[in-house]
């Protein structure tokens, strides 16, 4: 085999808490709840003479992504180049760092044949960059989401929602909103885990589109994480909510201006 495609969804969270003291990193994670699109990150992986990175063209040294391949390559005698198209921008609560490291990490295991697990190796580089703590989980299941364990299998547990939608629309605003910066601020973390709680609980009562909209509003107001741009965005929205962790809003309601995106898979080999 020459080469390997894989694709990963984006995934939205609406809402979340932080679980990420455990030793191991498989246990490390968010509970929470969200949605895979079917806009995401395609992921081709060839051999080469060195490893490569390049993300829609450009050459990337994204720590994320060197991790996932020098996992895959640090006890073999080969290197990879790794191509990877993106389907949304960075930075903007579309879980694209967790897409392009799990969907490289499933391309890269299937063209080396490798026992390195691609679900752990993506979400450890994740957890270990600060870049994200649920996104892989999620979007190795897809579509609409509660994760009810922190972390990745054995350990960590997702379940599918009964929601039925088909189209969700996304807008983003302003300057990409630093992950790492708030994952390892005192204060935002106190209130996430507060209010993400709060919300689990809620939408574990009551899994409805409404009720997680609902919950999702007001895990964005509680923790003070939405801004005047993307609370103009929402209005008066039912059934719409901010993008954890962007300057961004998606609406199951038609919005002006956003990228239409469907439900998305779980992500898989190509």
């Amino acid at each position: 085999m020459e080469r390997s495609r894989a694709f990963a969804p984006g995934h939205v969270t609406g809402f979340f808490s932080i679980h990420d003291s455990a030793d191991d990193v498989a246990m490390r994670g968010s509970r929470g709840a969200g949605f895979c699109v079917d806009l995401g990150s395609h992921a081709t992986v060839e051999l080469a003479d060195s490893n490569t990175i390049l993300v829609n063209g450009l050459r990337s040294e994204m720590k994320v992504l060197t991790d996932v391949v020098e996992a895959f390559t640090r006890s073999m005698d080969t290197r990879l180049k790794v191509s990877i198209e993106n389907g949304l921008p960075l930075g903007q609560g579309f879980g694209m760092s967790g897409a392009m490291a799990l969907s490289t990490a499933m391309a890269a295991a299937k063209l080396l044949g490798s026992d390195v697990d691609p679900i752990l190796a993506a979400h450890t580089a994740e957890v270990l960059n600060g870049t994200g703590l649920g996104d892989v989980a999620a979007q190795s299941v897809g579509g609409f989401e509660i994760r009810m364990v922190e972390g990745v299998p054995p350990h960590g547990r997702v379940e599918n929602l009964d929601i039925d939608v088909d189209v969700v629309y996304l807008r983003w605003v302003e300057e990409p909103m630093s992950t790492p910066a708030v994952l390892r601020n005192p204060d935002d973390r106190k209130r996430i885990i507060e209010a993400g709680a709060e919300a689990h609980s809620a939408l574990t009562e009551e899994p409805t589109l409404e009720n997680f909209c609902r919950s999702s509003r007001r895990f964005a107001d509680s923790t003070g994480l939405i801004g005047p741009h993307v609370r103009k965005i929402i209005g008066e929205r039912k059934l719409a909510g901010m993008c954890m962790l962007g300057h961004s809003a998606f609406s199951f309601e038609e919005l002006d201006g956003a990228v239409a995106a469907g439900i998305g898979p779980a992500a898989h080999l190509i």
